[in-house]
């Protein structure tokens, strides 16, 4: 009985490691650095962000097309009064938020959007 037993620990241990060996080419892991926001095709990652008062959020185009970071609402009259970054296909935009408040952004060209949590000092 303890052969057997031996022999199946052997072989789990076996058939764990050639697991972990596998190719791990299909696996992507993304990590986002604090108060940075990805410009993908059509979406920002993450679409919330929140920050507080006084730090610099950056703007890191990833996608293939161009797009904008345009504060306000698509439509809205005063859309692009507060930052507006001109049509972007590489590179970063960044601003630097020192009033606490919400502030809503979107793409000119292809209207996905985003928010911002500016908190208050407290």
């Amino acid at each position: 009985m303890k052969f057997t037993y031996s022999k199946f620990f052997l072989a789990a241990l076996l058939l764990f490691t050639l697991l972990s060996c596998g190719n791990n080419d299909n696996i992507t892991t993304t990590m986002t650095p604090a108060n940075q926001v990805l410009v993908m095709d059509n979406f920002y990652s993450p679409d919330s962000l929140k920050i507080p008062h006084g730090s610099t959020v950056t703007w890191s185009f990833q996608g293939h097309n161009p797009h904008t970071v345009t504060s306000g609402t698509q439509g809205d009259s005063s859309a692009g009064k507060l930052f507006d970054s001109v049509e972007v296909t590489s590179g970063v935009f960044e601003v630097t938020f020192d009033e606490p408040g919400i502030i809503s952004y979107f793409c000119r060209l292809h209207g996905e959007t985003g928010q911002l949590i500016v908190e208050g000092g407290f």
